[in-house]
């Protein structure tokens, strides 16, 4: 994947969150592709930090 297309993948994950309950600013999203990523926000919903979620 390029580092475009991994933009593009929180972005679109960003466009859907769902916050964490019982977490300090954790949000999951998905890409269009079925990609699961993890965002922490800051107060203000800017993203500190995205990575991908692995399902056991």
């Amino acid at each position: 994947m390029s580092p475009q297309k991994v933009v593009d993948a929180i972005n679109e994950a960003y466009s859907n969150k769902i916050y964490q309950e019982g977490s300090r600013g954790v949000y999951v999203g998905s890409s269009k592709e079925g990609i699961k990523i993890r965002m922490v926000l800051t107060d203000d919903g800017k993203i500190i930090t995205a990575y991908l979620t692995v399902s056991e």
